[in-house]
């Protein structure tokens, strides 16, 4: 396996989805204004010289399974529903998995935005350009300007819509 850093963005996908979609929350509008690099900026920037083809790595080269045994589509999904491909991934094969994923409604949306791109922060060179034209608005350090030249770690953030309740 690979580690690499990319720059904060915004998740989970459908978040994103909504924003391009223009029905953005308040939430996602604040957190995109607070960002380096904004939603905006990060799909530009990371759909310059595709290189996924119309693949999807998260689609191809991932299985995820939830605490309850649940499979999503991918991991840039929160929400259940029409995003989980098998109810229990210990009575499912492999090709009823794949067969779920390529038939997901999101990752239909997701590539034609051209979101598995900007979920893996490709075209990283783009993403520092444009981050080192704003100030970072880190609180955590004490240091007055930062480096672009460092990486500024994925944070994921997932917040849960009133009343919704964690399965």
């Amino acid at each position: 396996f690979a580690l690499s850093t990319v720059h904060a963005l915004v998740m989970p996908l459908e978040r994103v989805i909504k924003h391009c979609d223009g029905e953005s929350d308040y939430q996602t509008q604040r957190l995109s204004e607070n960002l380096l690099v904004n939603i905006d900026e990060g799909i530009s920037a990371s759909n310059i010289n595709k290189t996924m083809d119309g693949k999807c790595s998260f689609r191809e080269n991932q299985l995820n399974i939830n605490a309850d045994l649940s499979v999503p589509v991918c991991c840039t999904v929160f929400s259940r529903g029409g995003n989980v491909v098998a109810d229990n991934y210990l009575e499912s094969t492999p090709t009823s998995i794949k067969k779920g994923k390529d038939q997901a409604e999101i990752c239909k949306k997701c590539m034609e935005l051209g979101l598995p791109d900007y979920n893996m922060g490709f075209n990283r060179q783009k993403w520092l350009e444009i981050a080192s034209t704003k100030k970072s608005l880190d609180v955590g350090s004490l240091k007055q300007k930062h480096s672009l030249k460092k990486s500024h770690f994925l944070v994921s953030v997932f917040p849960r819509t009133k009343g919704e309740k964690v399965a």
